[in-house]
């Protein structure tokens, strides 16, 4: 299929399961989504999410919805179930339902034409783009944001869990999206690693910050941001001198029970601590139930998601516990956070140990703690990790730069991709 010709004529598919519209309008993280223009390389985006109505608790809905997101960017939200089956034949209803979505785009891309199909993971997202992909003849763009094989070692969790069953069908499925990759963005090395092993071509493989999509309060400065006092309330977050929190999805591949307990060591240490446990997810009841078991339910809040303005008011009073988070720890540094992290995945290439933070082995909460503790007894290094971190995320997003970096990528992709057309 030919794509539309020129840069102003570029259209993306954008497909990526991390926000439905619902969510990133309750987040108020509508930067996120305006970052898949690429800093206005695409003019025009499809944002594509196959299963919404899963997030969305839409368990009667049976078309793919289509709305407005912007003026120059569509949302078109998938369903699991578009047609009236049995509950016992979900996995075909799951099947049909995503054949016709892939169906109804490549029918919208043939009359508008599609320059290139975006995918925000190499699992299911990966696997739907690229056979999109191979629909429409257009070059594949994998962006990756964890290291999976490590998150499986460590926890022996599936990053899809509800599609790939297996950890064999999981490592299939990346060795094919990675190996039909036409462009790879990584920002550590660590996940460079996974996609050069699972197949990527190392000449297609860009090294970019994922800081594009930050949502645009966290790069105010911490002193020129509002009081916490409404957001604190707002989410019923009891006043305290000083504060540790953790920020991410309550599932097992994020080791929030880890911070958890760090949190109990603090609060046993001192009595001017309140633990801030943001984010939902699988674990989130039994992480209530194990704070009440640990005698420190009164002093940990579970406020669930906390929307972006929110959090960039709260992250610059409080210590930040990171057993494994995404582009949490950018927000927690940008708010000048000091953050104690596990030297996992990418975080021991982001936070400098004893510079702009404190790294500490994988799943030594007690060190966790024990660094936290050393942050909130001494309010000299405190500061002085604080404004360590806040500069290290500033020279990590780099705005301008990347856009510079992410904008020759794209170009010389396409002229690979050019190339490769002209062959016999």
């Amino acid at each position: 299929m030919a794509a539309p010709s020129g840069p102003s004529r570029r259209r993306l598919i954008y497909v990526d399961m991390a926000y439905t519209l619902k969510i990133v309008r309750a987040r108020c993280h509508e930067d996120f989504w305006h970052a898949r223009h690429c800093g206005g390389y695409f003019p025009i985006v499809w944002g594509v999410h196959p299963l919404a109505d899963v997030p969305d608790e839409e368990t009667r809905r049976r078309r793919p919805r289509v709305a407005k997101f912007s003026s120059s960017q569509l949302a078109i939200e998938g369903t699991s179930r578009a047609l009236r089956l049995p509950r016992w034949m979900l996995p075909l209803n799951f099947l049909l339902s995503q054949w016709l979505l892939v169906r109804s785009l490549a029918k919208r891309a043939a009359r508008r034409g599609v320059s290139a199909v975006f995918v925000n993971d190499p699992l299911y997202s990966g696997l739907f783009g690229a056979i999109l992909a191979r629909f429409l003849r257009v070059p594949l763009i994998v962006f990756v944001p964890a290291q999976f094989d490590e998150l499986y070692e460590a926890t022996g969790a599936l990053g899809n869990p509800r599609i790939f069953r297996t950890r064999r069908i999981e490592q299939a499925v990346m060795r094919w999206v990675f190996s039909r990759a036409d462009m790879v963005f990584a920002a550590a090395e660590s996940v460079a690693e996974l996609a050069r092993n699972y197949g990527a071509q190392p000449d297609s493989i860009a090294r970019l910050s994922h800081g594009k999509y930050l949502a645009r309060c966290h790069l105010a400065e911490p002193v020129a941001r509002s009081s916490p006092e409404a957001a604190l309330a707002r989410f019923g977050i009891p006043r305290a001198a000083n504060y540790l929190i953790c920020v991410g999805r309550q599932t097992p591949v994020k080791h929030p029970q880890d911070a958890l307990r760090a949190m109990k060591m603090v609060i046993n240490a001192r009595d001017d601590v309140i633990g801030i446990m943001a984010g939902e997810g699988d674990l989130n009841s039994s992480l209530k139930d194990e704070a009440r078991d640990l005698g420190i339910s009164s002093r940990v809040a579970f406020p669930g998601l906390i929307d972006q303005p929110s959090l960039s008011v709260i992250l610059p009073h409080c210590v930040t516990l990171s057993p494994l988070t995404g582009m949490a720890l950018i927000e927690a540094s940008l708010a000048g956070s000091a953050v104690v992290a596990y030297d996992r995945d990418w975080q021991s290439e982001f936070v400098r140990d004893g510079e702009s933070g404190f790294v500490v082995p994988f799943g030594d909460w007690r060190a966790m703690a024990d660094r936290a503790l050393q942050i909130l007894g001494d309010p000299s290094l405190r500061r002085r990790l604080s404004a360590a971190a806040r500069q290290r995320a500033l020279d990590f997003v780099d705005v301008e730069g990347n856009r510079k970096l992410e904008h020759a990528a794209l170009d010389a992709m396409f002229e690979r991709w050019a190339s490769k057309a002209r062959r016999p």
